[in-house]
């Protein structure tokens, strides 16, 4: 049986972070995923993850997000590939919507680079868009957006250059505590480390469950509480699109920047400019940031429908002048969410050397590195002084749930 001092399951962009942190520090690491590497059955896919350090979600976020910015424009340059893009963000909506007026909060909180802007302002500089004369802007110059699949594609790799294993398109059937650590079994063969991190997202469930001492029949179900050692997580499907753009020139990185426009109704809509390394599919991506309709990891359904892209069309009609009007290729993944929308970090509950990170689905890729900073010091240390204690498990809103 081989032994690691860390093994980790799921390689999407958590895993393959802490993959990378941990075998650059030395550790012997093993990373499983039941799929290929850089795979499009999760939610580390889609071309663009936008990166960002203005938070309205929470606060405590931005001291993270700050240091995972920096990590990415690092990352690329080790890895020899333009992986950051600095588009800049911009937010638009009322000034009654949470997205705008809580981004603007937390950036004079933490010094963070920005503007507000009057409507007419914001269509000044950028005609890409039209917006009601009574709302407003908010600009973070120094945002941008990544490409999810290429950056785990280069986490996995500076892993690999670090020593650690990788074992694609296998999945684990079972895990336990033993006397000096943990054990794990796959395709009939067993590895041993002094300690394991779950990083599987949609499949927290199924890896959690598959634990010696999870509950029987029980998985992150609502009802889980930090004494089961089981989470509250939903997974929803999602559907994102690419829309054509009527001028070129004015859809690119250079011109246009990444974009969230709130007007209040709960269903924000997203979008990512175009880029000359876009590769296919071609456009301006939209989505809508809100959790879609609830579905089973193993049995999405990634078929897409006029009906799917319809409020996508929509919204794009409504507010983007430059695009037209037709989404011409769309594709589903899926959210894992916690009750109150904030990352699960934290020690699994009844198991000295198992940790989880989940929920991060809808923001949370942005966070990868210093994720996978943290995790590799609660693996390899026990604990991290990494800002993360709001994420951890026992937080109020978990337990009423």
């Amino acid at each position: 049986m081989e032994t690691f001092d860390v093994i980790i399951i799921g390689c999407g962009a958590m895993g393959s972070a802490t993959a990378a942190e941990a075998a650059g520090r030395g550790a012997r690491v093993l990373a499983i995923d039941q799929h290929s590497r850089a795979h499009s059955l999760g939610a580390s896919h889609g071309q663009s993850r936008t990166v960002r350090v203005a938070y309205f979600e929470h606060s405590d976020y931005v001291p993270l997000a700050r240091r995972a910015l920096a990590q990415w424009r690092t990352l690329g340059e080790r890895v020899g590939k333009r992986l950051f893009h600095e588009s800049g963000v911009l937010y638009m909506g009322p000034t009654t919507a949470g997205t705008v007026m809580k981004s603007a909060q937390s950036a004079r909180e933490y010094g963070v680079h920005h503007e507000l802007l009057e409507s007419h302002e914001v269509m000044a500089r950028w005609p890409q868009f039209a917006i009601p004369s009574d709302w407003i802007g908010f600009w973070e110059p120094e945002a941008g957006f990544v490409r999810p699949e290429e950056c785990v594609s280069a986490m996995l790799e500076l892993a690999e250059r670090g020593g650690a294993r990788v074992i694609e398109s296998a999945a684990v059937t079972q895990w336990r505590d033993v006397e000096s650590g943990v054990e794990v079994e796959l395709a009939g063969r067993r590895f041993s480390a002094k300690s394991l991190l779950i990083c599987a997202g949609p499949w927290m469930n199924k890896v959690v469950s598959a634990g010696s001492s999870a509950i029987a029949g029980g998985g992150l179900t609502p009802q889980g509480a930090c004494t089961s050692g089981l989470f509250p997580l939903s997974i929803t499907r999602q559907v994102l699109g690419w829309t054509h753009a009527r001028n070129l020139n004015l859809s690119d990185e250079s011109r246009m920047p990444c974009f969230l426009i709130d007007n209040g109704d709960g269903e924000p809509i997203y979008g990512v400019p175009t880029a000359s390394d876009q590769g296919n599919p071609q456009g301006i991506k939209i989505g809508h940031h809100k959790p879609g309709t609830p579905c089973e990891p193993d049995a999405v359904d990634r078929a897409v429908s006029a009906a799917d892209m319809a409020p996508l069309e929509t919204a794009a009609a409504k507010y983007l002048p430059i695009a037209n009007g037709r989404v011409h290729h769309a594709v589903v993944c899926m959210y894992s969410l916690t009750p109150d929308g904030n990352f699960i970090i934290d020690r699994l509950p009844g198991h000295e050397r198992v940790f989880v990170a989940g929920g991060f689905s809808g923001h949370g890729f942005k966070f990868a590195p210093v994720v996978g900073e943290a995790l590799a010091d609660l693996a390899l240390n026990g604990s991290t002084e990494l800002p993360i204690s709001f994420l951890g498990a026992c937080r109020g809103c978990l337990l009423r749930r």
